[in-house]
């Protein structure tokens, strides 16, 4: 019973680690393209998500938008 206490408490512990260094900001791939004036979200396209995040930071980083 003590054992099972201690590693209950162990996983609470390690789930409010988790968090506390906020949330997960790198993505494992670019987000897909949203096409507005269609309004639709096309199917992922690796080079299609790379060129409008490429964009994206250029924008912020030149622009200071």
């Amino acid at each position: 019973m003590f054992e099972g206490m201690s590693k209950l408490s162990e996983g609470i512990k390690n789930t409010a680690l988790l968090f506390q260094d906020g949330p997960n900001t790198k993505r494992s791939r670019h987000p897909r393209v949203f096409l507005s004036n269609q309004k639709y979200y096309t199917n992922y396209n690796h080079l299609e998500a790379y060129t409008i995040a490429f964009l994206e930071h250029l924008s912020t980083k030149y622009l200071n938008i």
